[in-house]
């Protein structure tokens, strides 16, 4: 998944750029039931030429977790995005 680097929320502290991104991954069965989840805390930190160097791109963000075989619809929200939805899976 692909996470536009200039859309996360970055904090300013002791002249370092920090963020935590929470990522939130929810694989629905067919009938719409929750078959396997999964959630993840992303912590960036960069002094500031590495973090706009890293705005300047998207993050790609993986991720693996257990689940019996079948079909699933994944569903993955990743919080705080700066006020931008999206991102592509």
């Amino acid at each position: 998944m692909e996470l536009p680097g200039d859309s996360l929320i970055f904090n300013k502290d002791k002249g370092k750029y920090h963020a935590n991104v929470n990522v939130l991954g929810i694989a629905y069965n067919p009938d719409g039931s929750v078959g396997a989840r999964f959630n993840d805390t992303l912590k960036l930190d960069f002094e500031k030429d590495e973090w706009k160097e890293f705005t300047k791109q998207p993050y790609r963000y993986q991720n693996q977790f257990d689940a019996a075989p079948g079909a699933y619809k994944l569903s993955v929200v990743p919080q705080p995005l700066g006020g931008r939805r999206f991102c592509e899976v």
